[in-house]
């Protein structure tokens, strides 16, 4: 029998073989990739809110300052689907971003995302606020 003698084509063969994980490795990895910069993005707008917020004299002063500064800081993907929340007390402002990363994301179907991603900022405050009426 010649059939198993000839060797024409191994190389494909084998190429074709050894890329399958190779590919899903590396889309594995680019996938990824997306998911924590799109977490750092969040929280470094997060921060940004947290940190723009404290100027503010009143509550409700500061919690506009806090999600005007950290919608501004939203650079990445579609920063309009971000829901953007601050809540101020006389001791702190938390400033709060959630972000529905699986909705608009381009990955294969076998490559499992967080639905939603979230990032929170803290800032403790020690200064006294003026009394205000309702935001």
């Amino acid at each position: 029998m010649t059939i198993f003698k000839d060797r024409r084509g191994t190389a494909a063969i084998e190429f074709a073989i050894a890329m399958v994980p190779v590919v899903i490795l590396l889309s594995g990895g680019i996938t990824y990739a997306g998911v924590f910069s799109m977490r750092i993005a969040l929280q470094n707008a997060a921060n940004e809110g947290a940190r723009a917020g404290i100027a503010g004299a009143t509550l409700c002063e500061r919690e506009a300052l806090a999600t005007a500064a950290a919608r501004a800081a939203l650079t990445l993907g579609h920063a309009v689907e971000a829901q953007v929340s601050a809540s101020a007390t006389k001791e702190r402002l938390a400033v709060t971003i959630r972000y529905p990363y699986g909705q608009g994301s381009l990955t294969p179907v076998m490559m499992p995302v967080p639905d939603m991603l979230q990032a929170t900022a803290v800032t403790l405050t020690d200064e006294p606020v003026l009394p205000a009426s309702a935001c």
